[in-house]
């Protein structure tokens, strides 16, 4: 039903993420950390989506409770365990961090989220996967290098940006299914080999 009103068209939208927050603080009563841990976390983020685009209340005081539900979600979904719902959760984490002005916390955050692409990134994958990891990982090194930034870390910034514009053309290039004739098949498989490189 949470999901539902948030994506609901009709009414006010406003109404609409008060119901929906309503449903998953219902649906909290019964997935516990104990008895339904995934469930539960995956509701946490839930509620940490709908407080971060929260419409009613104290802006600041919705990132404060978007930033509690997903510190509560990565309880369960740590790095090892859960890398793509750890990746999304400390993201998302991070984000509400760099809104808060809170760079330190927000670095620490997405760095752990980053930890976590890498460690799918190393994991083969086909094709469908490889697309849905670009595809959730967003904007994840860009926020880490605006973190890195606002540190006064401008080497890690660009480190960062640079890591992950070559992680997404490594995978890019993954993707390809090239009919290229032997030379270029060649000059191909040895530029594949220096991003490797550059990246280790």
């Amino acid at each position: 039903l949470a999901v539902i009103f948030l994506g609901r068209e009709r009414g006010s939208r406003a109404e609409n993420q008060e119901t929906a927050l309503e449903h998953l603080e219902a649906a909290l009563t019964v997935f516990t950390p104990d008895a339904f841990p995934q469930q539960w976390a995956k509701t946490q983020v839930s509620v940490g989506d709908a407080y971060a685009d929260r419409i009613r209340g104290i802006r600041a005081g919705n990132r404060q409770l978007a930033i509690a539900a997903y510190e509560a979600a990565l309880t369960v979904f740590t790095r090892d365990a859960s890398p793509r719902d750890h990746m999304n959760a400390g993201r998302q984490l991070g984000r509400m961090l760099l809104q808060n002005g809170n760079w330190d916390d927000a670095g620490a955050a997405l760095a752990s989220a980053r930890d976590a692409f890498l460690l799918q990134f190393g994991e083969g994958f086909d094709e469908v996967e490889a697309r849905a990891l670009i595809a959730d990982s967003g904007t994840l090194f860009a926020e880490a290098a605006y973190a890195a930034v606002q540190r006064g870390d401008n080497e890690a910034a660009i480190s960062l940006a640079d890591e992950g514009r070559a992680r997404l053309l490594s995978v890019a290039l993954r993707l390809q299914a090239l009919d290229l004739p032997a030379d270029r098949r060649h000059r191909l498989d040895e530029l594949r080999g220096d991003i490797r490189a550059a990246l280790n």
